[in-house]
Order: structure tokens, then C-alpha cells, then sequence
């Protein structure tokens, strides 16, 4: 516990991200559409 909790305040990592309106070429085909998304969810409730 000691080990996990005395470097608690230091970030644990970075991400840098950026919002795109479209899919970039090298994604698609390996997300799934919104369709398949929603069967998805409506198999789990």
C-alpha cells in the first residue's frame, strides 16, 4: 500500500489527443459501425 500511495500526486501518464470530424484512413474497417455498436449494447441489457 505504502509503494502505491507515495508517488500519488505525480501524473501517471500523458495523452494528447485532437477531435477530427472525419475517421482517419488507417481506422477504417477496424471500428466497429454504429449499427454493429448498438446491437452490441442492446445484447448486454
Amino acid at each position: 500500500m505504502e509503494y502505491a500511495l507515495r508517488d500519488a500526486r505525480k501524473p501517471i501518464g500523458v495523452a494528447t489527443y485532437r477531435i477530427v470530424r472525419r475517421l482517419p484512413k488507417e481506422l477504417k474497417g477496424q471500428l466497429p459501425s454504429p449499427e454493429q455498436i448498438g446491437r452490441l449494447l442492446e445484447d448486454l441489457g
